[in-house]
C-alpha cells in the first residue's frame, strides 16, 4: 500500500514516496533565482575584477551550505524531500500513533524550520526542549488560574 496514494507517479514507483516527490518539486522549484549568498560572490568577484584593474581567473566563492557538501561529499535535502523525509521517520518512530499526513504537513514545515534554527545557532537541544516544557507548564497552570 502506498503511503501517497495521490502521487502522480505512483503507479511506476520503484523508489520510495520521497524520490518521487523530489523529482516533482525539483522540476517545480528549479526555475527559482540565486540565493544571497551567490549575489554577495558576484558583488566580490566584481570587486576583485574593478581592483585589479585587468584580466584575472575569478576565484569560485562557496556559500557555507556548498562548502560543507562539497568537503562531506552529502547532498542537502530540499524543504520538500525533507518533509516527506520526516514523515517517514514519523511515522516509523509512531507506527498505529502517527498522525495522518493532512495533520502532519500542518505543523512539519514550522519543525523543520526551528530544526534549522537550532542547527544554525548551535543551540543545546537538552535546553530547548527543558525551556519548552517549562514553557507549557507554565501556559497550562496560566490558564488553570484563569479558570
Amino acid at each position: 500500500m502506498a503511503i501517497f496514494p495521490h502521487c502522480p507517479c505512483a503507479p511506476s514507483w520503484n523508489a520510495s514516496p520521497t524520490a518521487c516527490w523530489s523529482t516533482i518539486a525539483t522540476k517545480w522549484i528549479g526555475g527559482l533565482g540565486a540565493a544571497g549568498a551567490d549575489r554577495a560572490g558576484l558583488h566580490l568577484r566584481k570587486y576583485l575584477a574593478k581592483a585589479s584593474g585587468t584580466a584575472l581567473w575569478s576565484p569560485e566563492v562557496l556559500d557555507m551550505g556548498a562548502f560543507l557538501q562539497r568537503i562531506s561529499g552529502l547532498q542537502q535535502g530540499g524543504s520538500i524531500e525533507l518533509v516527506f523525509t520526516l514523515y517517514e521517520a514519523h511515522v516509523q518512530l509512531n507506527g498505529e500513533r502517527a498522525d495522518p499526513f493532512a495533520e502532519f504537513i500542518e505543523w512539519a514545515p514550522v519543525t523543520l524550520r526551528d530544526m534549522s534554527e537550532v542547527d544554525a545557532h548551535l543551540l543545546d537541544l537538552g535546553t530547548l526542549y527543558r525551556d519548552l516544557r517549562e514553557y507549557h507548564e507554565l501556559r497550562s497552570g496560566a490558564s488553570a488560574w484563569a479558570n
